[in-house]
C-alpha cells in the first residue's frame, strides 16, 4: 500500500458524501503523530508502526495469503476496539470495502438507494466492532464482522417486527451465532431476483451517464471483488483500482443525490459526461 495522496483506501473529490469524508478523515488520522503513538501502545502484532496504514495491511487490508497472521493482528485490534475510539476507527477503515461491497448490493431494496444503505451499514458497524466477541470467534475476523454488520444493518429488525411474539435473547445469540444462519438463507432464498435487482440499478446508472469504467468498479464491488483481485483482471496496480473504485463510488452517490434533489441535475450530468471522457 503506497502513501502518496489519495491511494489509501479512499480518495475524494467530493466532499458531500460519507465515503468521501470518511477517506478524508483517514488520510489526516493515518499520519498523525498522536495517533501512531498511540496505535504503538497497544502492541500489536508486527511491532511498532510509523504510518496507520501499516496497520491496515498486517490486519490484511487489501492482502492476499497469511490469513493467520492477518487475523491474528485484526483479533488484537478488535480487543483494543472494545474501549477505544481510535481502534475502532482502525478496524472501520480495515472493512471499509467490504462495507461498501454490502451497501451496494443491498442499494436497489433500501429506502435512499446506495447512500441510505451504506449509512446503515456504517451504523451498525460502529455497534458490531465495539460490541463483537473476539474471544469466542478469533477467527476469519473480517468476515465474520461484516456478516454480522449486515444482519445488524437489514435483516434484525425486520425478523423482529414479523415476530413481535419472539423471546428476548442476548447479543451473542442475536448479532454472532443467529447472523451466520440467517444471512445465507437471507442472501440465497432468490438469487436471481437479488441479480436482476442489482442489474436494474446498473442499468438506471448506465442511462444517467455513467462510463463503462465506472459501471466495472461498481460491478466489482457489489461482487465483493477487492482491489487486488481486480488489478490482476484489470492490468492495474491495487492503488489504481482503489482510486477508480471510489471515484465510481463517489459519482453513483451523486447521481442518488441528484435523484432526491433534482435541481443538481445539470451539475451532475456533467461530471457523468466528464467521467466517462477522462476514465
Amino acid at each position: 500500500m503506497t502513501r502518496s495522496g489519495s491511494s489509501r483506501s479512499g480518495s475524494s473529490r467530493n466532499g458531500n458524501s460519507i465515503i468521501s469524508r470518511l477517506g478524508e478523515e483517514w488520510s489526516r488520522i493515518a499520519s498523525r503523530p498522536h495517533a501512531i503513538e498511540q496505535a504503538n501502545q497497544w502492541n500489536l502484532p508486527g511491532g511498532d508502526v510509523d504510518h496507520l496504514d501499516v496497520v491496515l495491511e498486517r490486519c490484511g487490508f487489501d492482502q492476499t495469503g497469511n490469513e493467520d497472521r492477518h487475523d491474528e493482528c485484526l483479533s488484537a485490534l478488535v480487543r483494543v476496539a472494545s474501549h477505544d475510539q481510535l481502534a475502532s476507527r482502525i478496524v472501520l477503515q480495515r472493512i471499509l470495502p467490504g462495507l461498501v461491497s454490502i451497501a451496494v448490493r443491498r442499494a436497489p431494496i433500501t429506502p435512499g438507494g446506495l447512500a441510505g444503505a451504506f449509512d446503515l451499514v456504517t451504523s451498525a458497524a460502529w455497534l458490531v466492532i465495539r460490541q463483537f466477541p473476539i474471544d469466542r470467534r478469533p477467527r476469519r475476523v473480517a468476515a465474520n464482522l461484516l456478516m454480522d454488520i449486515e444482519y445488524l444493518a437489514f435483516v434484525r429488525d425486520a425478523r423482529l417486527k414479523s415476530n413481535r411474539n419472539e423471546s428476548s435473547v442476548d447479543h451473542e445469540a442475536m448479532i454472532g451465532v443467529e447472523s451466520g444462519r440467517i444471512r445465507m438463507r437471507d442472501r440465497s432464498e432468490d438469487p436471481v431476483a437479488d441479480e436482476t435487482a442489482f442489474e436494474l440499478l446498473m442499468h438506471s446508472f448506465s442511462q444517467a451517464g455513467v462510463s463503462q469504467h465506472d459501471l466495472q468498479m461498481l460491478r466489482a464491488v457489489g461482487h465483493g471483488i477487492d482491489s487486488t483481485e481486480a488489478a490482476e483482471v484489470l492490468g492495474l496496480s491495487p492503488r489504481s483500482v482503489r482510486n477508480r473504485r471510489a471515484n465510481a463510488l463517489e459519482r453513483a452517490l451523486r447521481l442518488l443525490a441528484n435523484a432526491e434533489d433534482p435541481s443538481r441535475s445539470d451539475s451532475v450530468d456533467k461530471s457523468a459526461q466528464r467521467s466517462g471522457m477522462s476514465s
